[in-house]
């Protein structure tokens, strides 16, 4: 992902927010995740009319319900202020750079009915989601990008994260990597396509009204991945390509920006 990112124009280097893997982070995060659950239990009965029962759900879920049972009302305030706390914190790195890069999930995805093993489910799941529970709690968006392909042809997602409110310039990225590296007509083995990938084409829909090129800056959190940095666009009339244009007057990568799509 960084290589293709930098084959793009953008400047690519390692930077990881300061307590993104910080190990209080997963125990407040299971407080109010079980909590919010066991009180989703009480909405589901007031409607059903009747108590639910282990039967009526999923086994991690109620497992969270049981464990949001033995939750005090200071012990989830004191969760709900660490995680605020810690999201100021992480929010910080995005004041000198504009995205996040780093894998969707640690591994491959997993076989069917693998994450439902009673023994060893739970574990699986912890294993695997260390990159996106933390945009469930910091309310940053982010994307999946379907980048690379396992040898048996499974998608492996590459995620990009932005600072609050930036929705626009992820889907703009997202853009321009598709067009670089289209994907559409990869299809997992063992499902059939509903159509032709070639009746689908990307389109661009707008052009840059400033006539700009765009600085732009991405960036990467762990061993084997990126950030990006200050890239540009040489020509502004070449093909249309969704860049970030940054507020600081000098094209560096003071982070934030409006983004515009450059014609």
């Amino acid at each position: 992902a960084g290589r293709m990112l930098e084959g793009l124009g953008h400047h690519v280097e390692h930077s990881v927010p300061d307590g993104l893997f910080d190990e209080d982070f997963f125990e407040n995060f299971r407080t109010i995740v079980s909590v919010c659950n066991l009180v989703g239990l009480g909405t589901f009965e007031a409607a059903l009319g009747r108590p639910m029962s282990r039967a009526d759900t999923e086994g991690d879920t109620w497992a969270l319900m049981q464990l949001g049972r033995a939750v005090t009302g200071s012990q989830y305030v004191a969760a709900v202020e660490w995680c605020h706390a810690w999201t100021r914190r992480v929010s910080a790195w995005w004041t000198d750079y504009d995205v996040l890069v780093s894998p969707v999930m640690t591994e491959p995805p997993p076989r069917l009915g693998e994450l439902r093993n009673p023994e060893t489910g739970r574990g699986r799941l912890n294993d695997l989601l260390q990159f996106t529970p933390q945009w469930n709690v910091g309310g940053q968006p982010a994307m999946s990008v379907p980048l690379h392909w396992t040898p048996d042809g499974l998608p492996v997602g590459v995620q990009f994260v932005g600072p609050h409110a930036s929705e626009e310039m992820l889907l703009s990225l997202a853009g321009q990597i598709e067009r670089a590296e289209p994907w559409s007509g990869r299809v997992p083995p063992g499902l059939r396509r509903s159509q032709s990938a070639a009746a689908y084409q990307p389109r661009s829909i707008h052009s840059c009204r400033w006539g700009l090129s765009c600085p732009m800056v991405v960036s990467l959190p762990w061993p084997g991945m990126t950030m990006v940095s200050g890239a540009s666009r040489e020509n502004s009339n070449s093909s249309m390509e969704p860049m970030m244009v940054e507020k600081s007057p000098q094209g560096n990568s003071a982070g934030g920006g409006e983004p515009c799509w450059c014609a």
